[in-house]
């Protein structure tokens, strides 16, 4: 990865990759949604109280977390 991809809008990641802008944006506005509905229930948070990185690989402990987060707010468990 060349320096500075990592920060770019969903439009200029798409003519990088060939795909188009107008695929890559509906893509981005549903995964927005979703994360917004996730931290909207607790679900996830980020690394700050005003910054997500989506982008960035989390752990199995993380991921356990989020599990268990989701599970608790679904009432499967206490």
């Amino acid at each position: 990865m060349e320096a500075g991809h990592g920060h770019e809008r969903p439009a200029q990641q798409s003519i990088r990759r060939g795909g188009s802008v107008a695929e890559n944006l509906c893509r981005y506005d549903r995964e927005q949604k979703d994360v917004q509905l996730l931290a909207s229930h607790l679900i996830i948070n980020g690394v700050t109280a005003n910054r997500l990185e989506p982008n960035v690989d989390i752990t199995r402990a993380e991921a356990a977390v989020l599990l268990e987060r989701l599970l608790k707010q679904l009432h499967f468990i206490n």
